[in-house]
């Protein structure tokens, strides 16, 4: 899994099989390439921050798989705004690079975020933005409805399940918010709703942190749960700082067992939005 450290020494098997994949050049190495949504933004993204000083000084770009096997497409559409470089994602086959550049990560998890993380962001943001209107757009919160009942569908639950979630959706609707689904949307086009809208609302977890890629006095109103209660999420605290973006948590009411309570959260925007 993860180590703090690189082994010492790897074993001949590994040496071995690692000289049957030697790569030439100079490689970027993005730590663990995390197959979570949020975490991909928050720890694996702003690794590159190479990019930013040498553009063309890379020959491609290659990571360790984190806990899954599995990759996807939105993650490479993502490192594709940011370069066009061949991308290796190292999973239990050893492989060796001429050259390896190894950065300093920017994420102390859960703790802070180094400011160069914002430049990446920012880079992505601007660039997932090219060909399409950069003027601001409404404000957008980020549903979890469709998700959660095809979720449930497939009989798979969280725990964090809210029974009236379409309801949470008209509310925000009637507060002038644009209810977006973002399992339903391009990657490429979450970034750009992200970066268009004054305010960012959504559940407290992954999907919020698209607020990575907004723009400077953009604001976040996290909707608790029942993991979260009255606190922000370590992350999107750490997010907010580096962001310096202003953000509002609204803490977890129940009407009734798994039910938002929706008179709750219209008096919390209200005072909010005022």
């Amino acid at each position: 899994m993860v180590l703090s450290v690189n082994p010492p020494v790897l074993s001949r098997r590994e040496r071995g099989e690692a000289i049957e994949r030697t790569h030439a050049g100079r490689w970027l190495y993005a730590g663990s390439w995390m197959h979570g949504f949020g975490h991909f933004l928050v720890e694996t993204l702003p690794t590159l921050w190479p990019l930013l000083e040498d553009p063309r000084g890379f020959d491609g770009i290659c990571a360790h798989r984190f806990n899954s096997l599995k990759t996807f497409d939105w993650q490479f559409e993502i490192v594709g705004l940011l370069s066009s470089k061949p991308i290796h994602v190292i999973d239990d086959d050893p492989s060796r690079y001429a050259e390896l550049v190894v950065p300093a990560r920017t994420y102390h998890y859960q703790v802070a975020i180094h400011p160069v993380a914002t430049r990446v962001w920012d880079l992505v943001s601007s660039r997932a933005a090219e060909g399409a209107s950069d003027s601001d757009g409404p404000s957008i919160y980020l549903s979890r409805s469709r998700f959660q009942a095809e979720q449930l569908a497939n009989g798979v639950t969280s725990g964090r399940e809210v029974k009236n979630s379409e309801a949470v959706d008209d509310v925000f609707a009637a507060f002038g918010f644009r209810v977006v689904y973002p399992e339903t949307l391009a990657v490429t086009e979450q970034i750009r709703l992200a970066r268009q809208a004054p305010i960012v609302a959504g559940a407290a977890g992954s999907a919020l942190h698209l607020s990575v890629f907004t723009k400077p006095g953009a604001r976040v109103i996290e909707l608790g749960d029942t993991r979260t209660g009255s606190n922000v999420v370590a992350t999107q605290r750490a997010i907010s700082s580096a962001k310096r973006q202003p953000t509002a948590h609204i803490a977890y009411a129940e009407a009734t067992p798994g039910s938002v309570d929706l008179d709750h959260l219209r008096n919390r925007l209200r005072e909010l939005l005022a």
